[in-house]
């Protein structure tokens, strides 16, 4: 049972089941709604608002898939073509949209290479390239340390891991990449194998 001590100077009293001040002349219901109106916060969310982009810009599209990459699209017909790893073709946004929303694979796996986070979040394919390697730089990552590139990897998807196998195989092929540290911490990180033959 809570006891309660009035201190006499104060006219105020000490509960000390709930550890407050009451002053005598309030009711205990005019407590908690003061109590109530002290602690209660007014929840503000910021939520975070689409760029709103013009849907006939045309958006550079890097080829990130090993070799020549064919889309046509299924609204519009249309036929783009990359003849190669890094090539890069201009597409209109609705053209991206559409793609994103009929054929996801090019984005799940990174075949469209991407640079600008507007656009992205405008397609909300942004999931897809959280982990993914800049268009620009893309070969940049097979010179680095081996150990930024083990924690690069690591953070991929395997559609990212996929294409970055396929590039290393062109670099190792054409001489370009001949570090045997690198070489050998690709091949367990990437799951592949090269014929030397």
């Amino acid at each position: 049972m809570a006891t309660k001590k009035t201190n006499s100077k104060t006219n105020k009293t000490i509960s000390k089941k709930t550890n407050t001040i009451v002053n005598k002349n309030e009711s205990p219901v005019e407590e908690v709604q003061n109590t109530i109106q002290e602690t209660k916060l007014t929840k503000i969310t910021a939520r975070k608002i689409k760029a709103d982009l013009d849907l006939n810009m045309l958006i550079p599209v890097v080829n990130g898939h090993r070799g020549k990459l064919v889309y046509n699209g299924k609204k519009s017909g249309e036929h783009i073509e990359w003849e190669d790893f890094g090539d890069e073709q201009l597409m209109e946004l609705k053209e991206l949209k559409d793609a994103r929303a009929s054929q996801r694979k090019f984005f799940e796996n990174n075949w469209f290479l991407i640079d600008d986070p507007e656009v992205l979040e405008f397609l909300n394919a942004g999931e897809y390239y959280r982990n993914s390697i800049n268009a620009e730089n893309y070969d940049d990552i097979f010179f680095k340390p081996v150990q930024e590139i083990k924690e690069t990897v690591s953070q991929m998807t395997p559609g990212q891991k996929k294409s970055m196998m396929y590039r290393a195989i062109e670099l190792i092929n054409s001489g370009k990449l001949d570090s045997l540290k690198t070489i050998k911490a690709l091949k367990e990180l990437l799951g592949f194998e090269i014929d030397e033959g």
